[in-house]
């Protein structure tokens, strides 16, 4: 089939979602497709690249990711997004319009939808419902069209498909759970990072809905009876400056280091060479960087929200915590980082269970299977 993702955020920038876009994207070729992935075209990027094999198209759209604001800017170069939409998609023929991560840019899709026919597909990952349309109401708009305008629509959990049906019950019966997955083989390809000292690691967003605060304090609570132990935190975000300043005042501010933008694949080196890896989030689907830690075999100390504590086996393969817990968080901090034998047996269970449970899964070849 003729498919084209639609990711409202995408290479060269990284996150869990558009890690997952490149998999799918790939496998989805593997198997006979023609794919290619639509993005926003920010600052200093070009129009059009071939990266692993598939073009990615840019778009210089007129709407912030997660708002749309009323201008003269939105009112003139509007016509000539949709004007250039129409002719990607009929030059193209595209049958199915995979919307991977949903921003505001999707409604010229949907209204595209319309006139040409093409069947949508809906992933749904967590801050979509979570977050966004409650606190933009445009973005709400957005999504309350994408789920009562799409053929399927994959929400990570169940939870997630219960919670966005709130924005519009219609959809419910087009729910089809389907979790993350990743590319087990290249991960465990990968190398452990080098670094000089043992660390526990932090990979993703650099995001309220990630709360690094709490892992920054919590570390800094722990770190006089850790040793030369460092905290490696990669990724970058919104948050990034305000982070960087608030880890340079505190006592262990040595010992925190930020990575910043990394390479997909140094991202599983820094997983691979880490003591620990700590996903602090106060929201989370089906965390991408989670199934990475238990490919890894590295233990993962995880708030204990419903995405999180999905992926945890407590006490077996990491443990969880209050979500927003400091004391709590900087206690399993001081349990696993001194105490050898401790470390050792939650590394041995988080390292002898099942990787091959995380892997890619078949379900959205079977969705465009089944719109043909």
């Amino acid at each position: 089939m003729r498919v084209l993702f639609s990711c409202g955020d995408f290479f060269p920038n990284l996150g869990g979602v558009t890690s997952l876009v490149d998999d799918l994207t790939r496998m989805l070729r593997r198997s006979g497709h023609e794919v290619s992935v639509l993005t926003r075209r920010w600052p200093g990027m070009v129009a059009k690249e071939v990266h692993n094999g598939y073009e990615i198209l840019r778009l210089d759209y007129p709407v912030l990711f997660e708002d749309v604001e009323w201008n003269l800017g939105l009112l003139t170069r509007s016509p000539g997004i949709l004007r250039s939409l129409y002719r990607l998609l009929r030059e193209r023929r595209i049958e199915v319009v995979c919307i991977g991560l949903l921003d505001t840019s999707a409604f010229y899709l949907l209204l595209l939808k319309l006139i040409l026919r093409f069947k949508v597909v809906l992933y749904l990952h967590g801050s979509d419902t979570r977050v966004l349309p409650r606190t933009f109401p445009n973005y709400r708009r957005v999504l309350q069209w994408a789920l009562t305008s799409a053929e399927v629509i994959l929400p990570v959990s169940e939870e997630l498909g219960r919670e966005a049906a709130v924005f519009a019950p219609s959809a419910a019966p087009k729910m089809q759970v389907t979790p993350n997955g990743i590319d087990v083989q290249a991960l465990l390809a990968t190398l452990a990072f080098e670094w000089p000292r043992p660390y526990v690691a932090f990979v993703g967003r650099l995001v309220r809905e990630k709360d690094v605060d709490t892992l920054i304090e919590a570390f800094d609570a722990a770190a006089p009876a850790l040793g030369d132990v460092d905290l490696l935190i990669a990724g970058k975000g919104r948050e990034g400056d305000r982070l960087a300043a608030k880890a340079r005042g505190l006592a262990s501010a040595n010992r925190i280091h930020f990575l910043g933008l990394l390479p997909r694949e140094q991202c599983w080196s820094v997983i691979r060479g880490s003591q620990l890896v700590a996903l602090p989030s106060r929201t989370e689907g089906h965390p991408i960087v989670a199934l990475e830690a238990r490919v890894a075999g590295k233990p993962l100390l995880g708030s204990d929200i419903p995405g999180i504590a999905r992926v945890i086996e407590h006490g077996r393969t990491g443990m969880l915590f209050p979500q927003g817990d400091v004391a709590a968080l900087a206690d399993l901090f001081r349990t696993y980082l001194t105490d050898a034998r401790a470390l050792a047996e939650l590394t041995a269970g988080a390292d002898a269970a099942d990787k091959s449970a995380w892997g890619l899964g078949t379900e959205l070849e079977d969705v465009l299977l089944s719109l043909r």
